[in-house]
């Protein structure tokens, strides 16, 4: 049997298989998790059911979801990793049968369509939601096309407890079900809300508690959703979405809809008219939705293109139309037809698999907080209660969070709560989430007289974390108050650790004494100094100071990065507060500015009046050029005078 003989149904078999195994395959490779924290908290909550019955009403976790992955989370996490992928494959079978149905040809290319969308192949190798979401949607649109109108209605009546917006969806089959004349289908649209809402009720004392209970605020109530973007966040971001060969296709299929709307022919005219109500046109609102959430910091969102991956499965199959509609103008060249499907389903997995570089591997901030995890299961402090400001602790820790009485632990929340942390116990923050939504700063917690540092953990590259926090992890111990210790010395003492893992192999001293390239002798001062009898002094009018400023070449041989541990006296007058400034460290090329680490000297606790030592480490991952500009000076924002006195430059690089 040649593959020109080979039947539509076996080769669509065949092509669902081999995408299956791939998946399965990538999914077990895949060591990352993608969209973080969330994918642990639904992991916790799926398996705490088994003795938390009420958790399967969780709003947040999402009800349908926690009910469908609870007997999976029963065998671990990768088993519902494997769970959603399972979810994906059925969603991509169901879209198959629909165009097929259809009678869109090449049907089987929507398999890999569905698939190999970038967003969502780096979302099946996950613990969240968005995957069942369009299962949900895409089995909708199969039922309704194959005339089973009450079950497409039932299907789809659920859908807001797999994702809250897919209330925004339910109107659409509304629509699609009075063009039909399907009356007696309509209110089968609201069973799952109402059969839910009914159960839920008992325990919520709530009949509109999937409303009610709806876990992010509406309007910007918390810090972190006051941040918006723009509008076209998601259009900018659609490569990360779609992929570039996918989006011409869709492009291409939308067009040939709206003109099927006006042509003659009364069947395609009608057939174009249901695609674009129960497939373009939810794509689309629910596209815009999101779009309009994020430019107005609504409903909790903060721009996460994770979202779109709902309805992704709706844009392949306007992408088939239009991949069918060229596949059409080869006739019958099948040679062709078939170069033309090996090319783009090359470059459609091609873009899928490096966009989001799949297997995806873990980030620097999975990477450090499970150092932070192993580390103190191997402490003294293991088995102590302990409290933690992200969700990745407990999951690498060995411990179900939603389990707190069990395993000891709890989500800490808010600064007015360090006060009540019994003694003894531990908290493990973290500068993405401790800043940002538990709304614990840094310095709250270093500066209270009962917590005690014990460790600090940083990524082996340096990590911006959202809210731009340089991402680690300090684990502290409550101990009563009087304990002696000083988490200065402390952190000292942890810098000299990590210094003693590296090795020196320059040492710059800037005392402004005499010349040094970069500091003009008109720059330095007599009027103060920390040692010697000069300094830099920085005026009101100076913005940028006088500093360490060499050639890459100069400092390192070293392409693949370096390590500058930096140290300087400051002096001001005034307080530090209201005469601003920054100790920064960059490295520039000709088109700018490449890496950047800095440490407002407002944000540390200086006194006016008196020498101050600031202290900056900078990991370098990569040197560019050798022709590189190194830099390390002062940021000087304020309107009052300042000065700067030995300035040290050491250049360290791992043993």
């Amino acid at each position: 049997m040649t593959l020109k003989n080979i039947s539509e149904k076996t080769f669509s078999l065949l092509v669902f298989g081999v995408t299956a195994a791939v998946l399965v395959v990538l999914s077990l490779l895949t060591d990352g998790n993608y969209g973080g924290t969330d994918n642990f908290n639904h992991y916790f909550i799926a398996l705490s059911v088994w003795k938390q019955p009420h958790n399967f009403l969780d709003s947040w976790g999402r009800p349908l979801y926690t009910i469908l992955s609870a007997p999976f989370a029963l065998l671990g996490y990768e088993a519902v990793k494997l769970f959603n992928v399972a979810l994906g494959l059925l969603t991509a079978w169901f879209a198959y049968l629909t165009v097929k149905r259809l009678g869109i040809t090449r049907s089987w290319m929507v398999i890999i369509f569905v698939c190999f969308m970038p967003i969502y192949l780096v979302m099946l190798f996950t613990g969240l939601t968005e995957i069942l979401f369009s299962f949900v949607v895409i089995l909708s649109v199969y039922l309704f096309f194959r005339e089973k109108y009450i079950c497409s209605a039932l299907v789809l009546s659920f859908l807001p407890f797999a994702r809250t917006e897919g209330f925004v969806l339910l109107p659409f089959l509304g629509l699609a079900l009075m063009l039909r004349r399907q009356w007696r289908a309509i209110p089968f649209i609201a069973f799952g809300f109402l059969f839910l809402s009914f159960i839920g009720s008992f325990y919520h004392k709530d009949f509109f508690w999937i409303i009610t209970k709806f876990p992010y605020p509406v309007t910007h109530g918390h810090i972190t959703y006051k941040v918006s973007g723009s509008l076209f966040h998601f259009l900018t971001s659609r490569d990360f979405i779609i992929g570039l060969p996918l989006e011409i296709l869709f492009l291409y299929g939308s067009m040939l809809l709206v003109r099927d709307l006006f042509l003659k022919e009364k069947k395609v005219q009608t057939e174009a008219l249901f695609i674009m109500v129960m497939v373009l046109a939810p794509f689309l609102t629910y596209l815009l939705m999101h779009s309009v959430l994020w430019w107005k910091a609504l409903g909790g969102s903060i721009g996460l293109v994770r979202v779109m991956a709902a309805v992704t499965p709706l844009a392949a199959i306007v992408c088939l139309k239009g991949f069918s509609a060229i596949d059409k103008l080869f006739g019958n060249r099948w040679w062709l037809s078939a170069l033309f499907a090996i090319g783009i389903t090359y470059f459609v997995v091609r873009a899928a698999v490096t966009i989001h570089k799949i297997p995806l591997k873990p980030d620097q901030e999975e990477t450090t907080i499970k150092k932070a995890a192993k580390w103190l299961r191997s402490s003294p402090y293991y088995g102590r209660p302990f409290f933690f400001t992200c969700l990745d602790f407990p999951f690498f820790y060995g411990v179900n969070a939603n389990e707190p009485l069990v395993c000891k632990c709890a989500w800490f929340f808010y600064t007015r709560n360090l006060g009540p942390l019994p003694i003894g116990g531990i908290l493990i923050w973290d500068a993405h989430f401790g800043p940002n939504e538990n709304q614990v700063p840094l310095d709250s917690v270093l500066m209270n007289p009962t917590l005690k540092l014990l460790n600090v953990f940083r990524p082996d590259q340096e990590w911006t974390t959202y809210g731009g926090y340089n991402y680690e992890v300090y684990v502290v111990e409550k101990v009563p108050l009087g304990t002696p210790f000083s988490n200065g010395a402390i952190l000292d003492s942890i810098a000299t650790d990590e210094a003693a893992k590296c090795i020196l192999t320059k040492r710059y001293v800037l005392d402004f004494e005499k010349n040094f390239p970069g500091v003009e002798p008109s720059k330095t001062s007599s009027e103060k100094s920390f040692s010697g009898t000069k300094s830099v002094k920085i005026d009101g009018d100076c913005e940028f100071s006088a500093g360490f400023f060499k050639k890459a070449a100069e400092i390192t041989s070293e392409s693949d990065g370096i390590q500058l541990w930096c140290s300087v006296k400051v002096y001001s007058d005034s307080a530090f507060t209201l005469n601003p400034a920054t100790l920064v460290i960059s490295v520039e090329s000709k088109e700018g500015s490449y890496y950047y680490r800095s440490v407002p000297l407002e944000s540390l606790t200086l006194a006016p009046g008196q020498w101050n030592t600031v202290k900056l480490t900078a990991r370098i991952s990569e040197i560019r050029s050798p022709n590189d500009q190194v830099k390390v000076y002062i940021w000087h924002r304020g309107k009052t005078t300042m000065y700067m006195d030995d300035l040290i430059v050491e250049v360290r690089k791992v043993r």
